[in-house]
């Protein structure tokens, strides 16, 4: 459990949305969370690079899912549930069941309800049931020796693109490993399902977000301490994942719930 991990902002919402997570000591899982949304408001979905396992409450009814992260910002299927329980999976740890079509899954929603017994998804959603509980549930639904074995070429790229917040030179970290870039992309991708570069695109986002969070935002020292060519291309890449300029980003701070 010595992975880097990007700790992801991943939901922009309405405040009359409630929302909880917990960080999880776990090879599997690095974080739990709750979505309560009984009037079903929209909420926009960051890309985060992460692969979650929900459970989905609408109308009494209970689906579970694998949702992959977006590539770009969009309305998050989450608006259209009233509840919502989930874990996030460890980057590059997926379940072996899935391992062939990660790229598919990755970038959209796959539905698993068929494996789980109906009464205890109800009882997982009601009010008498707690944290420890819930958690629980998705340990034993994905227990570690069902996961797909991660490369260690893979391991290793995601710790230097997190540490580096995606700043890094891609074919610099291949030659470092003595592969080409091509075999490294197509490593990284059987259990990422998506590109290092693509990778190293959120992983820079995500930490921009974090800057922004700060009382004293200085935007020249954002887009020169994350590679940015000029404050144009910060605000481009921006947008492309939040929908936002940075500085209506931070101004939303105010009155949206940002997670």
């Amino acid at each position: 459990m010595n992975q880097a991990i990007m700790n992801p902002i991943t939901f922009c919402m309405d405040k009359g949305v409630s929302y909880y997570e917990q960080s999880l000591e776990s090879d599997v899982f690095f974080q739990y969370y709750e979505i309560d949304n009984p009037k079903l408001e929209e909420i926009m979905v960051i890309p985060d690079a992460c692969l979650d396992a929900q459970c989905c409450q609408k109308n009494g009814g209970v689906i579970v899912q694998f949702a992959g992260s977006a590539v770009n910002a969009r309305r998050a299927q989450a608006s259209g549930y009233e509840k919502l329980i989930a874990v996030r999976f460890r980057p590059g740890v997926i379940p072996a069941s899935i391992k062939s079509d990660i790229n598919e899954v990755i970038s959209g929603n796959r539905d698993i309800t068929q494996m789980f017994d109906v009464r205890q998804l109800k009882y997982l959603m009601s009010e008498a049931a707690t944290v420890d509980e819930r958690v629980a549930f998705f340990a034993d639904a994905f227990p570690k020796e069902n996961m797909a074995p991660v490369h260690d070429i893979t391991r290793w790229i995601i710790d230097e693109v997190v540490r580096s917040s995606g700043n890094v030179d891609i074919a610099g970290l291949a030659a470092e490993l003595g592969y080409t870039h091509r075999y490294c992309d197509m490593v990284f991708k059987q259990s990422m399902g998506m590109t290092i570069k693509k990778f190293a695109s959120i992983a820079r986002m995500q930490k921009a977000i974090r800057l922004l969070q700060n009382d004293d935002i200085d935007y020249d020292a954002i887009y020169e301490e994350l590679g940015y060519y000029d404050q144009s291309h910060l605000i481009n890449d921006f947008k492309k994942f939040t929908t936002y300029t940075p500085i209506g980003f931070v101004k939303a701070f105010g009155d949206r719930l940002i997670v």
